[in-house]
């Protein structure tokens, strides 16, 4: 069953490792290609931004039981077979993957200029995989666990308005809040205290 206390640890540490890149993808392409520790630096946040949506979609596979991945990038491939993902986000998160590669084994081929480029246009994609798995797994279409749920006092504002933030992100995504407008959560470590209402 999925845990998403984990994801949401996860998605905490990707939130900050986003920041850090958008911050970084500001500074002026000059003065970035010349500056080792900037060029180092963009290589490791990315790198383990990335590992972070690996993390995630790893641990939702496992734990609903599905297929084995073959590699990185088919771990992405699985969530667009179980319809959690589009085609389209699928195939640029596989790109991602295959990048991710690159970056731990391959670090010596690496164009900094595309580094560059892919933290100034792609972490967009990073951030839909982000909402789409928070949508899903909030929403209740995994199997939560008995204790995934610590009171938090806003979740239940957080939850209220999922609808509206995800509604037009990601075909699958807006799927998922058709018939449903809105989602609270009690304060108790218990399965049944989600629940839906429209």
């Amino acid at each position: 069953m999925v845990n998403v206390i984990k994801i949401i640890n996860k998605f905490e540490m990707l939130d900050r490792f986003l920041a850090i890149l958008r911050d970084l993808s500001r500074i002026n392409i000059e003065k970035y290609l010349v500056d080792p520790i900037l060029i180092g630096s963009t290589r490791y946040y990315l790198q383990v931004a990335i590992e972070c949506c690996l993390d995630v979609a790893s641990h939702v596979i496992s734990s609903e039981r599905y297929r084995a991945p073959k590699d990185y990038a088919d771990t992405f491939t699985i969530l667009e077979e179980e319809k959690l993902i589009s085609s389209e986000l699928a195939q640029r998160l596989r790109q991602m993957a295959k990048f991710r590669n690159r970056l731990v084994h391959l670090y010596g081929e690496i164009d900094d200029k595309t580094v560059y480029r892919i933290i100034g246009e792609d972490l967009n994609d990073i951030e839909m995989f982000k909402s789409i798995i928070n949508a899903v797994s909030l929403t209740g279409s995994f199997v939560l666990e008995e204790e995934s749920f610590l009171f938090n006092p806003m979740f239940s504002w957080e939850f209220s308005v999922w609808s509206d933030r995800f509604r037009s992100l990601d075909k699958n995504s807006s799927q998922l809040f058709n018939n449903h407008s809105h989602f609270f959560c009690g304060p108790f470590k218990k399965k049944n205290n989600c629940v839906f209402h429209s």
